[in-house]
């Protein structure tokens, strides 16, 4: 019998989302010749997790486990769901991938016995070897253990245009209880769209920006699929949603001709209701074709997300860098343009974060919280009721300009277990986290983080 994997994203707290990119490598392995599913522990509860790992195993007996290390958040699961395996099924290869695994690269395999093998980059080419018994040594893109030893082979494997342009990354027959997925993914922004991969801008707290990609996978560029294989995947996913999610605003005159495209073919055009994650300020050229390639009322409003991180705009320029800059004054007339263009029937989310580099005093985070809840006011005193202010902890990404500055021993993956374990048990703050927010500028002491944390607390 061929090899066959079985892809599990690790349960998590954070995040049910399954790394979009799975769903496609589950179809191109599928498609050459060798059978994969995908599991998603993260729908079930804690208790049924070995139960419902056993019944995938034992119905569809693997050879190989891909585990899912891509969000830093899955650190936990990841660790759990390989212990859990090596000790029950000993004779199953596990193999694993993602933005975190291939930032700690061999470290992973060095902290934890139960790793087999770790792809780094871009992992479609090297899975196929890997379950056709290719030698490892002839294997691209992998860290693996033999014997005692890890070794590490060259990055050359880069997937092209034409080779992501003929899989799905939609093909939801290879989940495990789909169903329960579309479920939650509907009662938020919906289905993620997959466009491409890379980046080219440098946002310092960001693990997927063109530095970092450098960093966990060496890809230098993006690689974007055609529109003929996003349309195509519009249309398998028809049947069993209507609600998707695009947050790749990375090429915003691509994302202008996907949605011309749409407009032109009856079987989509309004058919669908998009959440979009804009990285930049939205034109009107861009709302206008939005606005007639998709479904929306008052009843259905779709959700438009803004990121501005923080009010100063110095700062904002430091951290996003100059291709996704905008003023506060620049972002109110966008929301303005927005509300002129779809009458406010959608929903405008505008995110800023804490903590950040530039923001790094008592005096300068009280300006931000004042400045922040002074706007949140404003529009609600113009009564822009479609717009929300969301003000979190920032996530430190592993692998961000962020992680490399200012986390010690940033390439160990025990500092991520322990970051994590402490802020989950509040060992330093008592104060509750709604993000792994593991940098916090050393010039703010402990008292003012805690004064900071108590006004934001008495502002909500």
């Amino acid at each position: 019998m061929k090899n066959r994997i079985l892809f599990i994203n690790p349960p998590s707290d954070y995040f049910i989302h399954i790394p979009m990119g799975t769903f496609g490598l589950s179809d191109y392995l599928n498609r050459t010749g060798f059978k994969s599913m995908i599991l998603n522990l993260s729908l079930y509860e804690a208790n049924d997790l070995g139960k419902h790992l056993d019944q995938c195993i034992n119905d569809f007996s693997p050879s190989y486990v891909g585990i899912m290390l891509h969000w830093q958040e899955s650190i936990e699961g990841f660790i759990w769901t390989g212990e859990y395996i090596k000790k029950k099924y000993n004779d199953i290869k596990i193999v694993c991938g993602g933005f975190t695994a291939g930032y700690f690269g061999e470290n992973l395999l060095k902290k934890f016995r139960f790793l087999d093998v770790l792809i780094k980059g871009d992992p479609e080419k090297p899975l196929e070897l890997l379950l056709e018994g290719e030698d490892y040594q002839n294997i691209p893109n992998i860290i693996y253990r033999s014997k005692n030893e890890i070794f590490s082979n060259r990055i050359t494997y880069y997937i092209d245009e034409s080779t992501l342009s003929n899989i799905s990354f939609c093909n939801l027959d290879l989940l495990f209880d789909y169903d329960k997925y579309i479920s939650l993914l509907e009662k938020g922004l919906g289905f993620p769209l997959f466009v491409g991969r890379g980046c080219v801008n440098n946002c310092s707290y960001c693990g997927g920006s063109s530095k970092s990609y450098r960093l966990h996978s060496e890809r230098t560029k993006p690689v974007f699929r055609s529109f003929d294989s996003i349309m195509s995947d519009l249309k398998k996913l028809d049947k069993y949603t209507n609600k998707v999610y695009i947050c790749y605003d990375l090429n915003r005159d691509f994302i202008k001709g996907l949605f011309r495209e749409i407009i032109n073919d009856k079987n989509l055009k309004n058919k669908f209701i998009l959440n979009y994650g804009a990285w930049a300020l939205l034109d009107e050229e861009f709302l206008v074709l939005y606005k007639d390639a998709f479904c929306f009322s008052a009843n259905r409003r779709p959700v438009i997300e803004l990121s501005p991180e923080v009010f100063d705009d110095d700062v904002r320029k430091q951290i996003k860098g100059s291709n996704n800059y905008y003023s506060i004054d620049e972002l109110i007339e966008n929301i303005n343009l927005i509300n002129s263009i779809f009458d406010k029937n959608i929903y405008i989310s505008l995110y800023f974060s804490r903590y950040h580099e530039g923001i790094d005093t008592f005096m300068k985070i009280r300006r931000e919280i004042a400045d922040i809840y002074k706007l949140k006011n404003e529009i609600l005193m113009s009564n822009k009721l479609n717009v929300v202010i969301r003000y979190d902890h920032l996530s430190t990404d592993v692998g961000s300009t962020y992680w490399e500055k200012y986390i010690s021993n940033p390439y160990d993956v025990d500092t991520l277990v322990s970051g994590f374990k402490v802020i989950k048990t509040h060992q330093y703050h008592s104060f509750p986290y709604n993000n792994i927010c593991l940098f916090i500028p050393e010039k703010i002491k402990f008292e003012e983080i805690l004064k900071s944390e108590k006004i934001i607390f008495l502002l909500r």
